[in-house]
């Protein structure tokens, strides 16, 4: 019949003796590097051998005596004994390198002989190693499965988390060694290690995981952000996040035909703007994995008014042009549109016609046949607008004439387009906006 388990035989010259000696370690440990292990071992021997008793711990042996883990300069600082009178001593290793794995016995002595555990503990150190699967680099929208491996089964079975970017992740995220990723999304992108829970210290290397995905949604800027003024230099930005980076960048304006095309590029650059730039602008981004397009940011351009003169009745107008000279340009601005203006001064004999008209109804909202409604005009000039008229489409003269137009009484055959037309001395304009009275609904339309 064999020994009994964690009972070893030992030879005492010049006969033989039952020496029970009990290892309460496994006599296998796999511990993390960088960690502490506690090998513990209880002994007892026939009461016969008497005399003073010393111990201690050894990996090896130089000629036929074993060198001591106190005394060897691999561990110096880093192995502890703690033996108690009941012959149960523990050995203590502290910041495991991997160079401890070995087979580690016991040994102690009295004056009858000296007695080593056999076949000892084994340990092997290992360290901590992220492996993902099926791939480091992987399509946003597919499955990865991150997991922390080592050389060896823990023995103390220990918790693991993880981290992203150094960004502990709740646990309820993993499932101990292993963390899924399903469907990966571009967030996921980053360094990812595992460490041994409340011991961050003991983590392991970080592994990058890449996830390839198409551009996000860009969004456009404009600088300077404030007023943008005619002759200045402006840049729109598009910026997009992608993997790979953005293949492509391509500038639209908006216009009544298809957009046109403005410029390729992430950046797009008026070194000069001119009021004739303003307008609505967006732009798309697109790489390998597909296209995305941006919201429209509206560009307004503002003139640079510097001085005005009254000129034969009109408005003479200094435009600066940025390169140092200025042109002298006439116009029909009011005289309340060049009040503070630069050094401007409101001129009174500055004239215009009646800028576009605008025509709103009241009351607002659904109409019911037999009420009133009231149709108002309004335009800027100067002189003020001295005539408002108001016509029906189809018919030849005038329906009503005055600032404001009252129908009484509404019904079916009120129904029609109406517009009003403004005059001043300078000329005059008619509204482009056009009134649809219908039984029950007024609509104002353009």
């Amino acid at each position: 019949m064999g020994p009994w388990p964690g009972i070893v035989w030992l030879k005492i010259s010049p006969s033989w003796h039952h020496i029970f000696l009990f290892i309460s370690s496994p006599s296998y440990v796999c511990a993390v590097e960088g960690s502490t292990v506690d090998i513990t071992c209880s002994y007892e021997h026939s009461g016969y051998l008497h005399g003073n008793e010393t111990s201690f711990w050894f990996t090896r042996a130089e000629g036929d005596d074993p060198v001591d883990l106190v005394e060897d300069s691999q561990y110096t600082g880093r192995v502890e004994y703690h033996c108690e009178w009941l012959r149960h001593c523990t050995l203590k290793i502290k910041d495991l390198r991997k160079s401890d794995s070995a087979n580690y016995k016991f040994r102690f002595t009295t004056n009858e002989g000296k007695f080593t555990g056999s076949p000892g503990v084994n340990l092997t150190v290992t360290e901590l190693q992220v492996e993902i699967s099926p791939d480091a680099t992987v399509t946003a929208g597919g499955r990865v499965m991150l997991t922390c491996i080592t050389s060896c089964r823990l023995t103390d079975n220990p918790t693991l988390i993880w981290h992203q970017n150094r960004r502990v992740l709740a646990e309820s995220e993993s499932q101990q060694n292993q963390l899924v990723l399903d469907p990966v999304g571009s967030h996921h992108a980053g360094a990812y290690s595992c460490s041994v829970k409340n011991h961050p210290d003991l983590s392991s290397p970080e592994k990058i995981l890449t996830v390839r995905y198409a551009p996000e949604v860009p969004a456009v800027s404009v600088s300077p952000s404030d007023e943008i003024k005619e002759n200045s230099s402006v840049t729109l930005n598009c910026s997009s996040a992608a993997n790979p980076p953005i293949q492509k960048y391509t500038w639209f304006k908006e216009n009544r035909n298809p957009y046109i095309l403005k410029s390729q590029g992430k950046y797009f650059v008026f070194d000069s703007i001119k009021s004739s730039d303003s307008g609505i602008y967006f732009c798309t981004v697109s790489n390998e994995l597909g296209e995305k397009t941006s919201d429209s940011i509206l560009i307004n351009v503002k003139c640079i008014l510097l001085q005005t003169m009254g000129y034969d009745g009109f408005c003479l107008v200094q435009v600066f042009l940025g390169t140092g000279a200025f042109m002298n340009v006439p116009t029909f601005a009011t005289a309340t549109l060049l009040e503070g203006v630069g050094n401007m001064q409101k001129l009174n004999n500055c004239t215009n016609a009646p800028k576009l008209p605008s025509v709103s109804v009241i009351p607002t909202g659904e109409i019911e046949e037999g009420s009133s409604v009231t149709l108002s005009c309004s335009s800027d000039a100067n002189p003020p607008v001295e005539k408002y008229t108001w016509f029906k489409e189809k018919e030849s003269s005038p329906v009503a004439s005055g600032q404001n137009y009252t129908i009484n009484d509404i019904r079916t055959d009120h129904s029609g387009n109406y517009y009003c037309e403004v005059r001043n001395e300078r000329g005059g304009n008619n509204s482009t906006s056009q009134l649809i009275v219908v039984a029950g609904e007024i609509c104002l339309c353009n």
